[in-house]
């Protein structure tokens, strides 16, 4: 009951971490900042890996953001 509290709690803040980072992409590309914005958003991708083994990534999210990464890519 308690693990799952936690996992629930880890998972929301995972989400509301991957959205933040995503927003500051978009600023930076905004600013024309390509280079930080690729840069936030392999981050976000890191963050998202690097726990995915104790907490669910939202496939949204990761959908989102390797999308927005490919197109600064391009």
């Amino acid at each position: 009951m308690l693990a799952d509290k936690a996992r629930l709690e880890a998972e929301e803040a995972q989400r509301s971490l991957i959205g933040a980072l995503n927003g500051l992409a978009a600023l930076a590309l905004i600013e024309n900042n390509i280079g930080l914005a690729v840069s936030i958003y392999r981050e976000a991708l890191a963050s998202s890996e690097e726990n995915s083994d104790d907490i669910r990534v939202d496939p949204l999210q990761k959908l989102h953001t390797l999308h927005n990464l490919a197109e600064v890519l391009k």
